[in-house]
C-alpha cells in the first residue's frame, strides 16, 4: 500500500506508536512532498522539547526515515484542482493533496482539513488497523 504522509505523521513516528509502526512496515510505501519535509525541519526544536529528544538527532531523522520524497513534476498537473479543494482551509496542504490525487493514493494525516477534499484519508491508527486486516 502506498500513502502520502502529512507533516504531522512524521514527527509522531519519532515517538513510536502507530505512526512509527507504519513507517517501519514493509507493506507500506510512504511518500511525501518537499514542503512536508521543510515543515518538519522548522518544527524540530519544538518537537525535541516536547519529546525530550536531542535536536541534532532529530535533524538527521527525516533523511533516515523510509520516505520517498516525490518531485513536484509528478503532481504539478493536479495542483490547480487541489488548490480549489483545500487552499481556503489550509494552503500548506495543496502540494500533498496534489500528490495523493496524482498517484491515486490516500493521505496519512491527523489533519481534519483533508476531510472535505474528497481524498481517502487515514489517521496513523486507522492505517495501522487497515494493515492488520490484510
Amino acid at each position: 500500500m502506498k500513502v502520502a504522509a502529512d507533516a504531522n505523521v512524521v514527527p509522531a513516528a519519532l515517538g513510536g506508536g502507530a505512526a512509527g509502526r507504519i513507517l517501519e512496515s514493509p507493506d507500506v510505501e510512504v511518500c511525501t512532498v518537499r514542503s512536508v519535509i521543510q515543515g518538519i525541519e522548522e518544527y524540530i526544536p519544538r518537537i525535541g522539547q516536547m519529546k525530550g529528544v536531542d535536536e541534532a538527532l532529530l535533524r538527521m531523522t527525516p533523511v533516515n526515515l523510509p520516505l520517498t520524497v516525490v518531485e513536484p513534476e509528478r503532481y504539478a498537473g493536479r495542483r490547480e484542482e487541489t488548490a480549489k479543494r483545500i487552499a481556503a482551509r489550509d494552503p500548506v496542504d495543496v502540494e500533498l493533496l496534489a500528490l495523493a490525487f496524482a498517484l491515486d493514493i490516500p493521505v496519512g494525516s491527523n489533519d481534519s482539513d483533508f476531510e472535505e477534499s474528497r481524498v481517502e484519508r487515514y489517521t496513523p491508527a486507522e492505517l495501522l488497523h487497515k494493515l492488520k486486516k490484510r
